[in-house]
């Protein structure tokens, strides 16, 4: 190899010019029905995006991806025999104190220009388990502490003990990231194709 030749691969690489790498697959995502924050959309963009070899654009991009959610149902999974109020005796009554989500998705992916599909509309599934405080249930909602004052259960969890509301909306969270990760695996073993 000459000595041109060598200044000139050492002058390309120095510069940030790298032969025989391909250009990032941009994408974007559709709007998802339902994703009323869309917290999913922006838990895929994240979890695509740190894949090698993808880049998000919102608009302009080289493939499109749509999501649809086939079903997001929650069932309980875990109870306790509520207690009375002041003495903590056990009443002879069930309630749930966790529950758990199970959500299936369909990826399609497109081409945008043209709208043809680029990959099989692949459904992907994903449990998630979660707890909450039962508010009728005073075991779950005070304790004495040492100095035998007696404490509500919240004054401590900091948020992470809440309504089952509050739990279930909560959990939605990280059962997005879940899916998106799995999303994002799905891509990059099929990048070649895109």
């Amino acid at each position: 190899m000459s000595i041109k030749a060598v200044l000139a691969l050492i002058l390309l690489t120095g510069c940030g010019y790298q032969v025989g790498v391909a250009p990032p697959v941009t994408f974007q995502i559709g709007s998802i029905p339902g994703d009323h924050d869309r917290s999913f959309q922006s838990e895929l963009i994240a979890a695509i995006a740190a894949s090698s070899g993808f880049q998000y654009m919102p608009f302009g991009a080289d493939i499109e991806i749509n999501m649809t959610v086939d079903r997001l149902k929650t069932e309980h999974h875990d109870y306790r025999y509520q207690t009375e109020d002041g003495s903590g005796a056990v009443i002879d009554r069930l309630s749930p104190i966790g529950a758990k989500h199970q959500a299936v998705v369909t990826c399609q992916v497109l081409r945008r220009s043209s709208g043809q599909p680029l990959l099989t509309a692949q459904p992907f599934r994903q449990e998630l388990n979660f707890d909450f405080v039962d508010f009728r249930s005073y075991q779950d909602l005070a304790f004495n502490e040492f100095s035998g004052q007696q404490a509500t259960t919240l004054q401590y969890s900091l948020g992470q003990l809440g309504a089952e509301d509050d739990a279930a909306k909560s959990a939605l969270r990280p059962l997005f990231k879940k899916v998106a990760e799995k999303v994002a695996s799905y891509l990059l073993i099929n990048r070649e194709k895109l």
